[in-house]
């Protein structure tokens, strides 16, 4: 017995096949999919072909995206039975790596701007203070990660069948 979830996952794979590989679907047919939410692998494609790379960097598009959209249309082909793949596009080293430029980047900006608060002299403060915000954005970057963890953690599995 095929469920409706299998239904929309095997209409997923084909509609995205064609937008793949052959480029005959629109991206906004791909979108639509998305009206009918709760599907973790269905959203997954849509979020992947909405951020795909340009095509001209062949060594990148083959690298790091093609194998992630390759292990969700697998997944999709599986029916009921698959499961949102576990890696995401925002590792772990990823956030530390720019953890740590933002904590960086926001402790040198700070030390300017205390120097230059003590030695009343404004001529760095424009970047200083850029640096703030940009450290200071860092908290939003976090958030996005530990949402996409969480959503592969416990979204393994639609919501509706």
């Amino acid at each position: 017995m095929i469920t409706r979830t299998a239904e929309r996952r095997a209409h997923a794979a084909a509609l995205a096949r064609q937008y793949f590989y052959e480029r005959s679907v629109p991206l906004s047919t791909l979108e639509e999919m998305s009206r009918d939410p709760g599907d973790p692998l269905i959203e997954e494609l849509i979020d992947l072909a909405t951020h795909e790379p340009p095509t001209s960097h062949r060594a990148h598009y083959e690298r790091k995206y093609w194998p992630h959209v390759a292990a969700v249309l697998e997944q999709l082909d599986l029916g009921d039975r698959g499961t949102l793949p576990a890696s995401g596009r925002w590792s772990l080293m990823k956030v530390a790596g720019l953890a740590g430029v933002a904590l960086l980047w926001g402790a040198m900006a700070a030390m300017d701007l205390l120097n230059d608060s003590v030695n009343d002299d404004s001529t760095g403060t424009h970047w200083a203070i850029f640096a703030l915000l940009a450290a200071a954005a860092f908290p939003s970057v976090l958030r996005q990660y530990l949402k996409e963890r969480r959503r592969r953690s416990m979204g393994k599995q639609p919501q509706s069948a």
